[in-house]
């Protein structure tokens, strides 16, 4: 008997992958291309000529007093997140490609679950897109002044 690639997961691994996937679908019905989608969170999308990436992680917390190693079974891929904390029960999703002014950040709260803003995000991810052509537009502009 083999064991499976995707071990045994736990309700939290099984909520991140259905929220990715969801992501991952809406990405692409709105005309974006998935490059990359790892175990660990991290997402790569192709939007027009432009690599966006994200990461859909779980919003991590340390714990307040004694904890064990039982404590991390809330996951069966305990390698993916730093040793000491705690998933919070919340998702968050974060645009990690640099981009000028703010990284684009959405968490997940009680009254706010990732599915009710997931129009919120994807616009997000394609004005991530915008803003790095913009960029490029206003620094090669810059680039033939100063020449």
């Amino acid at each position: 008997m083999r064991r499976s690639l995707l071990g045994d997961l736990t309700e939290r691994d099984l909520y991140r992958f259905r929220v990715t996937s969801g992501i991952l679908s809406a990405v692409e019905r709105a005309g974006g291309k998935v490059e990359e989608a790892l175990l660990s969170g991290k997402v790569a999308f192709r939007i027009g000529d432009k690599s966006i990436n994200c990461s859909i992680v779980e919003k991590m917390i340390k714990p307040v007093g004694r904890w064990d190693e039982q404590d991390c079974s809330w996951t069966a891929y305990p390698e993916h997140h730093q040793t000491g904390l705690l998933s919070s029960g919340y998702l968050r999703v974060t645009i990690t490609t640099p981009l000028p002014m703010k990284q684009p950040q959405w968490v997940e709260t009680e009254a706010k679950r990732l599915g009710d803003i997931l129009p919120e995000i994807i616009g997000g991810i394609f004005a991530a897109e915008a803003r790095l052509v913009e960029s490029e537009r206003d620094r090669e502009e810059s680039a033939r002044r100063d020449a």
